[in-house]
């Protein structure tokens, strides 16, 4: 299920599978948005939070199963998402989930039904 290609000087390969990211706690690095919690329950990644995009506050749950996982001369260097679903049933979509293994950072956007485009969260993985 893998492919790879030649990019700057290095082999770099992506794979679909189950790698989720990290459990624990990501802290947005500016404090505009909550914590978001990363947890593992069987085969579903869940994780959990809320964003603040131009004085809208908008919480998330979301779930995923499967991600890609992008490596380059055999160094993981991120995960993405491959189908993640909205588990509160607030109608966000567009949702994106990419995990950058060398900064431990997690980035999700999403669309909401309720105020638009472009909530997003970037948190550092905390000890």
């Amino acid at each position: 299920m893998g492919e790879g290609s030649e990019t700057g000087g290095g082999t770099e390969t992506t794979v679909i599978g189950k790698f989720p990211p990290p459990a624990g706690t990501y802290k947005d690095k500016d404090g505009k948005n909550n914590d978001t919690e990363v947890t593992i329950e069987g085969e579903k990644t869940k994780m959990g939070g809320a964003t603040s995009s131009e004085g809208d506050s908008s919480g998330f749950g979301f779930n995923t199963t499967e991600w890609k996982k992008t490596t380059k001369d055999g160094k993981d260097i991120k995960l993405e998402s491959v189908d993640a679903t909205d588990t509160w049933g607030w109608g966000h979509e567009n949702i994106s989930i990419v995990y950058y293994y060398d900064t431990q950072t997690l980035h999700i956007t999403y669309d909401t039904a309720l105020h638009g485009k472009g909530h997003s969260f970037i948190g550092t993985k905390q000890p």
